[in-house]
């Protein structure tokens, strides 16, 4: 461990720019620390309306670090002051779920079924899409690739009574208007909740995980199904998020279960297969041939990406909440003991 700030308790994915990390910290608070040294450079207190209700994290980028934390708040990176917020009328939690980077606009969420694209420099609306006509579904983290938006939901209502159905669009990247937009079955019961989180693009493919078990490939240019991969584990442990990422070259898919695929995404043929270590997985995240990922007890491991190989473990001081993030050099992560930064 190179520096540790234990009285910081981390709350979401940190971010880095330049030389700096920043990090999202109970009780809605933002560090900017330094990454050779860990002396906190600034913090800020978000204006919140909700003091128990937490976004996903952090994206720097321009001398800007934009935050989910229930609205989505633009912060100056050098001195932490606030830009702007975006509030639109209409629209709620439109900052729950971590942004995405398109160009100057950033692509952003909602909790009853808007996907909005906004500008990096004013927070300005360019334009909102209604992808969804219940206002009780959940657009989470969208991705941006291939001249396109994908966002996967969670419709509450139209699967009636309690169950929820999940689903996953693509969207225009210009104007936001929606070119496809597929429901995933329910692949155990109709009675489980058939939730999603968020897709990856790769290989002209939208891969999307379900509550369920399974893994869907939909080919990105027409919505049709390209390839299923079955849940892994017994019993409940099939069940859960299903955190994807990619590399450009393979397809990551973690589970409740604790097992980590990579998968090869034109096929959904499995590449290697990591068995489970400490519980189920969170965030994954690959970076220069390695891939991270974190547990929900707070320790993490790094594999090479390529083959699946234990390059090492952190688990003698569980720290990791989100999923670590590498800048090349360090290794940051943010959890219920403090926001840390470790030798790669």
């Amino acid at each position: 461990m190179l520096w540790w700030a234990p009285d910081h308790v981390g709350d979401g994915l940190p971010s880095v720019d330049g030389t700096q990390v920043y990090f999202t910290t109970q009780p809605h608070r933002v560090l900017a620390v330094s990454k050779a040294t860990g002396r906190i450079a600034w913090s800020r207190d978000l204006p919140v309306d909700r003091p128990g209700f937490f976004g996903e994290g952090s994206r720097a980028r321009g001398g800007r670090v934009f935050v989910a934390d229930e609205d989505v708040f633009a912060l100056d990176d050098r001195t932490g002051a606030l830009l702007w917020r975006f509030r639109p009328e209409g629209s709620r939690n439109t900052g729950v779920f971590l942004p995405a980077f398109d160009g100057d606009r950033l692509i952003t969420g909602s909790s009853n079924g808007h996907v909005f694209a906004i500008s990096q420099s004013t927070g300005e609306e360019i334009w909102r899409s209604k992808v969804v006509r219940p206002d009780t579904v959940t657009m989470y983290r969208p991705q941006v690739g291939d001249g396109v938006v994908a966002v996967g939901f969670t419709d509450y209502v139209t699967a009636g009574g309690n169950v929820a159905r999940g689903g996953v669009a693509v969207l225009d990247r210009l104007d936001g208007h929606v070119r496809w937009l597929r429901y995933l079955p329910a692949a155990i019961d109709s009675a489980i909740a058939n939730g999603v989180i968020s897709p990856v693009i790769v290989a002209g493919a939208v891969v999307i995980g379900a509550w369920d078990g399974p893994v869907y490939a939909f080919e990105l240019t027409t919505g049709a199904l390209r390839w299923t991969s079955p849940g892994v584990g017994i019993g409940d442990q099939i069940r859960g998020l299903r955190p994807l990422a990619t590399d450009g070259v393979r397809l990551f898919v973690g589970s409740s279960a604790g097992v980590v695929l990579a998968l090869d995404p034109q096929t959904g043929d499995r590449i290697w297969s990591a068995p489970p270590t400490y519980g189920s997985t969170n965030e994954l995240l690959p970076f220069a041939g390695r891939l991270y990922w974190s547990y929900s007890g707070g320790q993490f491991e790094v594999r090479d990406a390529a083959t699946g190989d234990r390059l090492w473990v952190h688990d003698k001081d569980p720290l990791a909440f989100s999923g670590p993030v590498d800048d090349g050099a360090r290794v940051y992560v943010s959890g219920v003991r403090g926001v840390a930064a470790l030798a790669r």
